[in-house]
């Protein structure tokens, strides 16, 4: 429908400046407008998303460290039908609610222990909430491996924790809360 509108639009426009010498003035002013117009929302837009985006890299609003993170007990567990999950438990001691982390799951065969190659690996993200100083367990969707290999002599899994994510905060209150300089809430304040 928007495409029938501007299509239409343009055929009028160039009706009225082919047909009368006299619009074309009004014609140019008009689409000059127009296109200033459509510059400042479009620069502003960009600007804020800017403005957030440095916010977010500054406040550490969300990424938490991984440092900040204490797996336990983190093992991969063969399921039914070939398939694997992630299965441990994770301290949160970081001052942000965790969210999510996300890991690459490795599989290698090793003949001896000097001498692995890689089988499979993915890559699996795990959402969970875990506020700070709290310890939670966790277990991932199931994984796949097609098409893997029979075992060498020795199959090993190993995993990396690759990223974690805090609980967003409300980018537009956080936004122009923090960027004006007054906000009633934040991660150095209770809401």
């Amino acid at each position: 429908m928007i495409y029938v509108a501007g299509t239409l639009l343009s055929v009028v426009v160039i009706v009225l400046l082919v047909g009368r010498p006299g619009v074309r003035k009004l014609v140019f002013v008009s689409v000059t407008i127009f296109g200033l117009v459509l510059w400042y929302f479009i620069d502003r837009s960009q600007r804020e998303d800017a403005a957030i985006h440095a916010l977010v890299a500054t406040k550490g609003i969300s990424n938490i460290e991984l440092s900040d993170l204490r797996l336990e007990n983190v093992s991969l567990i063969p399921i039914a039908y070939g398939g694997y999950e992630l299965d441990g438990a994770v301290t949160n001691n970081s001052r942000f609610i965790l969210a999510g982390m996300d890991f690459r799951v490795t599989l290698s065969d090793c003949l001896t222990t000097d001498a692995c190659g890689i089988v499979g690996q993915r890559d699996t993200s795990i959402n969970l909430t875990v506020p700070p100083g709290k310890k939670e367990a966790f277990k991932s969707e199931p994984l796949g491996f097609p098409n893997l290999p029979a075992p060498a002599q020795n199959r090993v899994s190993s995993f990396n924790l690759i990223a974690a994510r805090a609980e967003q905060v409300d980018s537009a209150a956080s936004s122009s809360c923090e960027l004006s300089g007054g906000c009633p809430f934040g991660p150095d304040r209770e809401r």
